[in-house]
C-alpha cells in the first residue's frame, strides 16, 4: 500500500491533454498536511528551458538520461487522490537530491508562489 509521504518516487500517468502516453516520475515533496495534501514535482527529459535542477542517473534509478525537476508543473494534490493515480513505486529519493529540488523550488522563476507558500507552510 502506497503512502504519500516526503521522497517518495512515484510513478504516474501523464494526463491526457499533453497528448503523450508516457508515464512520469513524480517525486512527493512533503508529507501529507492537516488538508491531507502533498505537494508533487514532475521528473522530465523535455523541460529543457529550465534547468534550475539537472538530474541524472547517480540521482535516481528510475532516471536514465538527463532530466529536470519540472516546476512549472509542481502539483498540491490530496493524499488520497494521488494514492489511485500511482501506477508504481520506487525507492525514495535520497535526501541530497531531494535538497537540491527544494532548493530549485525557491530558485526557478517557474515556480508558482502557491506552491512556495506550501512548501514553507509545511516546514511549520
Amino acid at each position: 500500500m502506497f503512502v504519500p509521504l516526503k521522497r517518495a518516487t512515484i510513478l504516474l500517468a501523464t494526463p491526457k491533454h499533453q497528448n503523450d502516453s508516457t508515464n512520469h516520475l513524480f517525486i512527493v515533496l512533503t508529507n501529507p498536511n492537516k488538508a491531507k495534501e502533498v505537494l508533487i514535482i514532475n521528473i522530465t527529459s523535455s523541460d529543457k528551458f529550465d534547468e534550475t535542477c539537472i538530474l541524472t542517473n547517480k540521482d535516481h534509478l528510475f532516471i536514465n538520461r538527463k532530466s529536470y525537476a519540472s516546476y512549472r508543473y509542481c502539483n498540491i494534490i490530496h493524499a488520497d487522490k494521488l494514492k489511485d493515480l500511482v501506477i508504481r513505486t520506487y525507492e525514495p529519493i535520497n535526501q541530497e537530491t531531494l535538497d537540491r529540488i527544494i532548493k530549485g523550488l525557491y530558485k526557478s522563476r517557474y515556480t508558482k508562489q502557491k506552491v512556495k507558500t506550501f512548501y514553507t507552510n509545511s516546514l511549520k
